[in-house]
Formats: C-alpha cells, sequence, structure tokens
C-alpha cells in the first residue's frame, strides 16, 4: 500500500498544541479532547472539533454534567456518541488516575456520566480503547501501583463491565497500540520499562490470546498513531526512546510510517514512505484515527524539543 501525507492547513483559531489528548472521527468531523499543553498539567474538557472538508476548528458547546479534566485517558466511538474512560488529573490534584466513564451524543452536545456495574476497570491512564458494534474493550495502563496488561469489556447496552482473560506473555504497559479488525483486537508495541515491540492477537470469538511473530518485526516503540484500514494496521511514528525526565521531558520520537497485513502476516511489518511536499514531523503522544476507509487523521503530539504541537495531518493511501 502506498501513501501520501496531506498537512490540513487550517483558518481560524484552532485548538492550544497538546499531547496525551483523545481524538475521534464521526461522520468525517474530528473531535478532539483533553490533554496537556505544559507537562502534566490538563488543558480541559473543551471539545474542539474540526471539519476536514472547510478546514475549520470550532468549540463543540456541550451541556450537561462538567467532566474534570484530564490528560492521557482513552477514548472510543459508539454510533454518534464518543465515550471516554479514566485518565490522569493534574499536579495540583495529586496526579490521580480516574475510573470513570462520560459519555458526549454528539447530535446535541449533551454530556453524561455513564452508570457502570460489574467488573469495574481499576483507574488508570495511558491505556487505549476501541469499539466493536456496542461493545468497548479497554486494555492496559498504568496505575499508581504499576502497569497493567488486563483487558476488559463494557457494554453500552448494559452498562455492564466483564474483565477478558490476559496473558502472560503480555508486560503491563501504558503507551501501546491497540485497535480491532473484524472480531479480533491487536496490542501493538507499549512502554513496560522499555520500548516494547512485541503484537499479540485477541479474538473475542474464542477468547483467546496469540503473540504474532513476523519477520520483520515490528521496531519497538510506544505512544504512537495507530489505525486500521481494512486489514491494515498502520502504525504512525511515536517513542522509540524514552525521556529521563520522565513524563516532564521529551523523549526520541519517530516519524517513520509501518504497516503489517493481518490477513498475510508472513510479510512482516513493512516500512513505508510516503510521498507529498510537507512530511509529518517527529512526534509521540498523539492519538490518530481511520479517516474514512482511506486515510488516517491525527493533530497535535510531543514534539523533538518538548513543545507540544497544533498541526493535522492525513495520511492517505494511494493507488
Amino acid at each position: 500500500m502506498n501513501f501520501i501525507w496531506k498537512e490540513i492547513k487550517c483558518v481560524g483559531t484552532r485548538p492550544l498544541g497538546r499531547s496525551s489528548h483523545s481524538l475521534d472521527v464521526i461522520s468525517k468531523t474530528v473531535y478532539v479532547m483533553g490533554g496537556e499543553h505544559e507537562p502534566r498539567i490538563p488543558i480541559g474538557s473543551t471539545v474542539w472539533c474540526l471539519d476536514v472538508a472547510s478546514t475549520k476548528w470550532w468549540q463543540l458547546q456541550t451541556n450537561g454534567v462538567e467532566v474534570p479534566a484530564r490528560n492521557a485517558h482513552a477514548s472510543a466511538v459508539v454510533g454518534s456518541s464518543i465515550y471516554i474512560f479514566g485518565g490522569r488529573q493534574g499536579v495540583e490534584m495529586g496526579e490521580g488516575s480516574l475510573a470513570d466513564m462520560h459519555r458526549l451524543d454528539t447530535t446535541t452536545g449533551t454530556w453524561s456520566e455513564v452508570k457502570m456495574t460489574g467488573d469495574i476497570p481499576e483507574a488508570r491512564s495511558y491505556h487505549r480503547m476501541t469499539a466493536m458494534g456496542t461493545q468497548i474493550f479497554v486494555f492496559g495502563g498504568c496505575t499508581t501501583s504499576g502497569r497493567l496488561n488486563d483487558l476488559h469489556t463494557f457494554s453500552t447496552d448494559t452498562g455492564i463491565w466483564r474483565k477478558l482473560p490476559t496473558s502472560d506473555a503480555i508486560l503491563g504497559r501504558g503507551g501501546a497500540g491497540f485497535t480491532s479488525v473484524g472480531k479480533k483486537l491487536y496490542v501493538v508495541g507499549g512502554f513496560a520499562g522499555t520500548e516494547m515491540g512485541d503484537v499479540h492477537e485477541f479474538d473475542t470469538e474464542r477468547s483467546h490470546w496469540r503473540e504474532i511473530k513476523t519477520t520483520p518485526a515490528f521496531p519497538p516503540r510506544s505512544v504512537f498513531g495507530l489505525a486500521a484500514l481494512g486489514k491494515r494496521l498502520v502504525v504512525i511514528g511515536g517513542e522509540i526512546d524514552p525521556s529521563s525526565l520522565g513524563h516532564a521531558g521529551a523523549g526520541q520520537f519517530s516519524d517513520d510510517v509501518y504497516e503489517l497485513d493481518t490477513a498475510n502476516e508472513t510479510s512482516g511489518w513493512v516500512r513505508v514512505v510516503p510521498g507529498g511536499d510537507m512530511q509529518c514531523s517527529p512526534r509521540g503522544w498523539f492519538s490518530a484515527s481511520a479517516f474514512g476507509h482511506d486515510a488516517i487523521i491525527l493533530f497535535g503530539g510531543n514534539a523533538l524539543d518538548n513543545s507540544r504541537l497544533d498541526d493535522t495531518f492525513l495520511l492517505h493511501t494511494t493507488k
């Protein structure tokens, strides 16, 4: 598969540059929320929307419950709603992790706190979420006591959480890639005390984990962009060497793009070099999402100089 980069030259006011935010796409509209502009200080809960066709950002006028500011949360889309779970509060709040879930009805702009029962996951940050139909899946993340390798599923129909099997082959980690292809979930890389390059598949119909070992292998990294285009997993950028200052500093970031065809694993992870006059710069701690069937969109992230970016890029497939 061939790719080309296109920078979206946005007009008017745009969101503050940020990292550790969420980004979701519904009907060609991009939704960005939360994150940090200064290290370890959440920006707030304003929801920014981007219409890619007009290249205009605007602040969504929301109502309902007030959502506490956070960064390092996770999000997933079910229908016309965005669900966010967990995240981390600011330094002045002790950087406590959260275990709440909120739902944004994008048709009305209404926030509501989701009532949850069952085996509710413990508070966490730098975890990942993805949706499959009306089911939401949460993997891993960080707690005050360490990194997690657990997998949970939440029914948006019943409000019930269930804990799914874990795999001893997966070290607890934050900042992994996590997405779905068909009825299967994929965990890619992440940080487990060191940058990881392992890839694992969970079959939701069989409740079975499998490690995917390929040649070429996945190059170790964390806090990258990941999206599925058809049966292909596409990875963008990420941290390849952590900062000695932890979350307060910038690590070594990549601008590489890799893909894996899950229908033909024998081809392994392939590095692709996108075309385009404007290339996406190295970055980590950002979010990306599929945009239609043939593109991936990303916004912001952490730059090599530890500044927070406010640019928007589309990675298009080409024939």
